[in-house]
């Protein structure tokens, strides 16, 4: 099962069978709180139990258990918060406007985009032969992060969804997907700063790796510059050991060893890293929090990354 906020009333909700639930906790407070004026009782001193369903849709995107959810939060509010310089300072424009659109990732190798207003209608924009897991919306740059079968993180730019220019349906058209940077094991998570256009991976071969989506602009030769926060390698007598200050490479998809087969088996299981997550505040915003399958929880700071600074 996999959860992801949208703003802060709503809930997705990725079911095993294909199916995403959608919880707006916001209109249940507000049909609750309209409910006890009804019936003339203060909301706060009522305890009845009310039927107020929290779950608002109920719809089928994929075939087999969701892997991967994230909603599309509004480009244009996250724009004007990022420019201001003071972060305690309260945006304008306060509740932001709730999302519409959910990505969506599964075992059945589709990479989904559903829009709640018409919830019956995904939009399938890639496909992969086997299970996508890992898939990201970077909303500050409409960009589309997700990791294909061969363990590499891979761009895609479905266009501008106001003000849209030729350019915008040319992406849209094609919806070519560009490599970013690849894993010698299964990438089981992806993540997007919300401040910068960088993205951040992890997989089961023990490796944290951060690049910068810009670089993959329109000339096919720009290579993306790939640089790995740390590397867990296992020495065989129960102990770990970090790999730090590594050099920045050039990514180049056709010299890419993905990993599978005999060398992929010889990955040890307790390196594995799950989960990857960017901070979303303001104030810390270089922080990246990490976790793998031996229980351990590691914090980086990408501003010593020489790919960065």
């Amino acid at each position: 099962m996999q959860i992801a906020w949208g703003g802060h009333e709503k809930i997705a909700v990725g079911c095993s069978n294909g199916a995403v639930i959608v919880v707006d906790i916001g209109q249940a407070v507000r049909e609750h709180l309209r409910q006890a004026s009804s019936n003339g009782k203060e909301a706060a001193g009522s305890v009845e139990h009310r039927n107020t369903s929290i779950i608002t849709q109920f719809f089928s995107s994929h075939d087999s258990m969701v892997r991967g959810l994230s909603w599309n939060n509004p480009r244009k509010w996250l724009r004007e918060q990022r420019k201001r310089s003071d972060a305690t300072q309260q945006p304008d424009v306060w509740p932001p406007p709730a999302p519409r659109q959910i990505l969506s990732s599964a075992n059945d190798g589709f990479l989904a985009v559903t829009d709640e207003r018409e919830p019956q209608m995904p939009v399938h924009i890639h496909r992969v032969r086997g299970f996508l897991v890992a898939s990201q919306w970077a909303v500050q740059s409409n960009v589309v992060l997700f990791a294909d079968g061969e363990n590499i993180v891979r761009v895609i730019r479905p266009g501008e969804d106001e003000q849209r220019t030729d350019k915008d349906d040319e992406f849209a058209s094609r919806t070519q997907s560009r490599a970013l940077m690849g894993h010698r094991g299964f990438v089981w998570s992806v993540s997007s700063s919300i401040y910068s256009p960088f993205a951040v991976s992890c997989a089961a071969d023990g490796a944290v790796r951060v690049a910068n989506w810009n670089r993959l602009g329109d000339r096919r030769h720009t290579r993306s510059v790939v640089h790995t926060l740390y590397k867990i390698e296992w020495t065989g007598d129960r102990h770990f050991s970090f790999i730090e200050e590594t050099k920045r490479e050039d990514f180049q998809p056709s010299n890419h060893k993905s990993g599978s087969g005999s060398l992929g088996a010889l990955l040890p299981d307790a390196i594995a890293l799950h989960k990857v997550v960017w901070n979303s505040d303001l104030c810390a915003w270089s922080w990246v929090a990490s976790a793998g399958a031996a229980g351990l929880l590691r914090l980086d700071t990408v501003t010593n990354c020489s790919s960065i600074s």
